[in-house]
């Protein structure tokens, strides 16, 4: 009784630790960033063709300069 016990409680354990494994080789393959790029890239372009600088684009966005930044020489990437 206490090894058939024992039996079933490890092979619980040994579950979990099989899902959690599951779980943290598919976070590490998983993709960075966004699949799609940021939505604001199209917005900041034009902002930039018009002449704004990086500040008054992030502004009349209302977005961070970080994600003016980022966007402001970057390619999206396919």
């Amino acid at each position: 009784m206490h090894n058939e016990t024992l039996r079933t409680q490890l092979s619980i354990i040994y579950e979990i630790f099989i899902e959690n494994m599951k779980l943290h080789i598919n976070k590490m393959l998983k993709a960075a960033g966004s699949p799609q790029g940021s939505k604001y890239y199209n917005y900041i372009q034009l902002a930039k063709k018009r002449g704004l600088t990086q500040s008054q684009t992030a502004k009349h966005l209302c977005i961070s300069i970080s994600t003016v930044k980022r966007n402001w020489d970057g390619a999206v990437i396919d």
